[in-house]
């Protein structure tokens, strides 16, 4: 008996417990539907909370988007003379809202899904001259669609030759105040203009056509160095462009390959080592350079040599199909470069000139040790790594630099520790980074100069065109000047022969200053004294303490009638030097 009584009230606890917890349910539900319902309210009021005093047009409208998610539809032209907006407004309809921020402006609204619509005013005096014509008017209604049937909103119906418009609504409704014999017309996007003529206060009903665009059709031609083909007909991999893709990007150094480079796929070109590749490289030991063809002439020359000024266009083979034209050479690409012709006609005369501004290497990004980082590495090393004593300099007669004089003096107990490490502080207070940076770099300058003057009659055609380049590298002590100069003439025999004359003038001069590494002395030591002269650093280029000579065996040797033997950095700008001049002159006779 107790034992039944038991179950039962254990089985009426449990039910009380889940009426319990799905009551509790039920009013978890109830509260969420609630919140949700309010949120959905919320966000179809849209309202517009804003406060604010002489703000820029354009900041209120992109609150309103921000706020509303309605996208505004105008042309910037027409909100140049709009004033600035002082508006004081809390949760307003965006309607009014619209209103009250257009009070007092040119302009006027309209609203079609989720999308305003700005328009301008017509002018006062306008207004008051057509006022009488539009109240004399009939209203004229109508509706606008498309071919398939299907009502066309947002359409622009507009009395012609007045600023009188309105916009047809969501089922492609309008109304128009307008005269019997005035001309409406009728414009959307994509959607050819439509011009009805009105008769009476009929309901008009106004079919709009579908604007067809024809796409030009573009003509790509490659030349494969004989004859232009379209690229439809172009059996191999080729890639062409022509002068007015090519002189988007015109390098001022005159090389007219950097200015392909970007342009032509698979073309690889590297400007420090001057080495040039189409789709990788074809062979370990034989010719890896592509072959050049110029005006349909494959040529030997010196790519510098052609005048990025008188190109025409460039066109690139770059696989075996190439090989079927012009051989073997072919095996790794082919350049065919079309240069300019003189035309018929008065002289005519083009001038260009470029220059280009490159500001100093910046090193900090390579994130290198302070002269005061570097000093304590490299006491830290030399007293507990490599320990080598000081008899070891002096029967190697290694030279001794500071850090090493520092390490020495206190091993023989001649300073002491705080003595050590106030020296070690003081020479690492000299960073020569900033003066490396001075004493060898500059910032780059570039100029270039084109003249072309051409012209001819019937008979024959010149061209004569000047190149001339001046650049001043980064590197002190270098300096670049090239003079090119190209003359092409074109005779006609008679209707059938013709004589092409081309010819090539160059002349070029270099010069480059000794290459100078950072890592060819330590950070803390002076590379010029205060009147500029050039010092010597501890140790040779290599940093190796064998090799290197003490200041004491240096003049020894030097009045042995010896040259001084130590590493001048500084001087080593002007010792290794290096100039060249190229004088071609390359012609031609088709």
């Amino acid at each position: 008996m107790e034992s039944k009584l038991l179950c039962r009230e254990t089985d009426t606890y449990g039910r009380l417990r889940v009426l319990a917890k799905t009551f509790l349910i039920m009013k978890m539900i109830f509260i969420l539907t609630a919140v949700m319902l309010r949120v959905q309210a919320a966000g179809t009021a849209q309202t517009a909370t804003y406060h604010a005093e002489n703000v820029p047009f354009e900041k209120v409208l992109s609150v309103v988007k921000s706020q509303t998610g309605y996208l505004f539809f105008y042309d910037p032209v027409m909100i140049r003379d709009v004033h600035a907006v002082t508006i004081q407004a809390d949760r307003l309809p965006l309607e009014t809202f619209i209103k009250k921020i257009l009070q007092d402006q040119p302009l006027t609204f309209s609203i079609e899904n989720k999308t305003i619509f700005l328009a301008r005013k017509i002018s006062f005096p306008l207004q008051q001259a057509q006022a009488g014509a539009i109240q004399s008017a009939t209203p004229i209604t109508g509706v606008v669609r498309d071919p398939a049937g299907n009502v066309i909103a947002g359409a622009t119906v507009v009395v012609k030759g007045t600023k009188h418009s309105v916009r047809t609504d969501e089922n492609g409704r309008f109304t128009i105040n307008a005269e019997p014999g005035q001309t409406l017309l009728v414009s959307h996007v994509n959607m050819e203009l439509r011009e009805v003529v009105v008769t009476g206060p009929s309901d008009l009903y106004i079919e709009m056509r579908t604007r067809v665009s024809e796409l030009n059709e573009v003509d790509v031609t490659i030349s494969n160095g004989y004859t232009l083909m379209p690229k439809s007909q172009i059996t191999g991999a080729a890639s062409a462009i022509s002068q007015k893709v090519y002189d988007q990007r015109v390098a001022v150094t005159g090389n007219f390959l950097e200015s392909l480079e970007g342009k032509i796929p698979g073309l690889v070109y590297n400007s420090q080592s001057g080495d040039l590749s189409i789709r990788g490289v074809s062979s370990f030991n034989a010719v890896k350079k592509p072959l050049i063809v110029v005006d349909g002439f494959p040529s030997e020359i010196d790519i510098n040599t052609i005048n990025q000024n008188d190109i025409v266009s460039v066109s690139v083979l770059r696989d075996a199909a190439a090989a079927s034209v012009y051989g073997v050479r072919a095996s790794n690409g082919v350049i065919v470069v079309e240069t300019k012709r003189g035309k018929s006609g008065a002289p005519v005369c083009s001038l260009r000139t470029t220059y280009a501004y490159q500001p100093k290497p910046d090193f900090n990004y390579l994130k290198l040790s302070s002269a005061s980082e570097f000093t304590r590495l490299q006491y830290n090393e030399l007293m507990y790594v490599e320990n080598i004593p000081r008899f070891i300099f002096d029967l190697l007669k290694w030279p001794i630099g500071q850090v090493q004089a520092t390490v020495f003096d206190f091993q023989d107990s001649l300073i002491t520790d705080k003595q050590a490490q106030d020296r070690l502080a003081q020479i690492g207070s000299y960073d020569n980074l900033k003066d490396y940076k001075n004493l060898f770099y500059r910032n780059r300058q570039a100029q270039q100069i084109d003249f072309d003057v051409s012209g001819g009659n019937d008979r024959s055609s010149y061209l004569l065109g000047i190149n001339y380049v001046n650049e001043m590298p980064q590197e002190r002590k270098s300096n670049n000047d090239r003079f090119l100069l190209n003359l092409a003439n074109t005779y006609k025999l008679n209707s059938r022969m013709k004589l092409d004359f081309r010819g090539t003038y160059t002349h070029a001069n270099s010069e480059m200053g000794g290459s100078v590494s950072y890592n060819n002395f330590y950070p803390y030591e002076h590379i010029v004294d205060d009147n500029g002269k050039a010092l010597a650093t501890s140790l040779p280029p290599d940093l190796q303490y064998i090799g290197a000579i003490t200041n004491e065996n240096n003049q020894y040797i030097q009045t042995k009638g010896l040259y001084d033997q130590l590493y001048y950095p500084f001087s080593e700008l002007t010792a290794n030097t290096t100039s060249g001049r190229s004088m071609p002159c390359v012609s031609r006779e088709d």
